[in-house]
């Protein structure tokens, strides 16, 4: 069984205010082999989530978020990433 690691950068703990701001995933065969990563910054909805304590937790400003994509641009692509090295086809 493959095994997908993640790494959720949020701007807080709370979830229903708090947003991903970063994911990061590596990905791995039965044997625990690297078959891939993935790593992209995620533009908050919420701006207003984003503090300067998340700034200097992640070192990420929300002007160095300005270009990056929303979190409904980003899973379908996350999705496809993984899908590819497992043989997983969409249909």
């Amino acid at each position: 069984m493959p095994f997908l690691v993640l790494d959720l950068e949020m701007t807080g703990p709370e979830p229903d205010w708090n947003e991903i701001i970063q994911i990061g995933a590596v990905l791995f065969d039965d044997n625990w082999v690297e078959k891939g990563r993935y790593l992209t910054n995620v533009y908050p909805e919420n701006e207003e989530a984003f503090s300067s304590y998340s700034e200097k937790i992640h070192n990420i400003s929300l002007a160095e978020l300005e270009d990056a994509p929303m979190i409904y641009d980003v899973l379908p692509e996350m999705e496809e990433w993984n899908s590819e090295p497992l043989g997983i086809r969409k249909t």
